[in-house]
């Protein structure tokens, strides 16, 4: 019976599982749209009452026409790996205003649009929003599913001259001993210490040295009012050996620098110490055994006949040679001992 049954049964398992994709076929949908702006942020420092213009290139790189539409949303950090949330902001949306607020891009177009940017809208402080171009494809076929993209500009705005920039730095990371290499990477972390309304989120300037060369400027993560971001910065190392300094300075929050000392073996010493090692491991054994095999021999005579009877010793002139090689510090007293018998 299974045997008679067991092709009917594939059979009907078959046909089961393609039923669906026969008889409900899922609808087609479009290819996603491209599009490709500049600048992808944008920084402002503006005083009440006067109005910005911003300008925001965008191009098209497919071969058909696209619908671009504008959308103004607020963001923020939502934890200290620095992902952001992108919500609807009354305040920013009305500050933000596009000179157009949707048109058509044809095949490799490139279009410049700008918008102005009013501060009076936004209060005191740090605003932080963005402009997203949104593109659908206007040509889409009946029973298709429209889909659509975004990509957009962040804006960094500064209103007034009330806003306040605080950090600190902190958990400098860097190995304990390096050998044979000419990159050391340390990676540390910047809070941004700031808890009132007019404190603003930032990029830190800084500037981090390994030993006592030249200090490298690095730009810190973009960190929000009350978050801590971690980065790991790269610095050349010359020829050394020994101990160094690694310092990581604040040069825009007023964060106290940071310093750890590391052990780095680099350069012209890579080399040059394995082989003064070997050398020292070399000669001291050598010499040790030496030193050690002669004061044994000269303790060994002496004591040999320290106590023996006058007729059975040996003459002082007889010991002098084995004496003068490595005296032990109570020789003297054997000598006299001997000049007396």
């Amino acid at each position: 019976m299974t045997r008679v049954f067991r092709p009917a049964l594939v059979a009907s398992l078959t046909f089961g599982i393609a039923a669906p994709g026969l008889f409900f076929a899922p609808p087609a949908s479009a290819a996603l749209p491209e599009l490709r702006i500049a600048p992808l942020r944008y920084d402002a420092h503006l005083e009440p009452g006067h109005p910005k213009d911003g300008v925001i290139d965008a191009s098209n790189p497919t071969g058909s026409t696209i619908h671009v539409a504008f959308q103004v949303q607020g963001f923020r950090q939502v934890n200290d790996q620095g992902e952001l949330e992108f919500y609807d902001d009354e305040r920013i949306a009305a500050a933000v205003t596009p000179a157009v607020s949707e048109f058509d891009l044809g095949p490799r177009q490139a279009i410049r649009t700008r918008f102005t940017i009013d501060p009076s809208k936004l209060g005191q402080g740090g605003a932080y929003g963005a402009i997203f171009l949104r593109t659908t494809d206007p040509n889409a076929a009946a029973g298709q599913i429209n889909t659509s993209a975004r990509v957009g500009t962040l804006l960094i705005l500064d209103v007034g001259s009330g806003g306040t920039k605080s950090g600190r730095l902190s958990a400098l990371a860097i190995p304990p001993v390096l050998y044979g290499t000419h990159e050391l990477k340390a990676r540390y972390s910047y809070a941004n210490t700031g808890h009132s309304a007019m404190s603003l989120a930032f990029a830190p300037q800084l500037r981090a040295s390994a030993g006592w060369s030249a200090a490298q400027k690095v730009t810190g993560p973009f960190v929000f009012p009350g978050r801590t971001r971690a980065q790991t910065v790269t610095l050349q190392l010359s020829s050394a050996l020994g101990p160094i300094p690694i310092t990581v300075s604040d040069s825009s929050g007023g964060a106290a620098p940071v310093r750890r000392w590391v052990f780095v073996v680099t350069g012209f010493w890579t080399w040059a110490l394995p082989i003064c090692l070997l050398v020292l491991l070399g000669l001291t054994p050598a010499k040790w055994w030496k030193k050690f095999r002669l004061r044994f021999s000269t303790n060994y005579h002496v004591g040999k006949y320290a106590h023996a009877p006058s007729t059975s010793r040996p003459s002082l002139d007889g010991l002098r040679p084995r004496l003068s090689l490595n005296q032990p510090w109570y020789s003297r007293w054997i000598k006299r001992f001997l000049r007396q018998k």
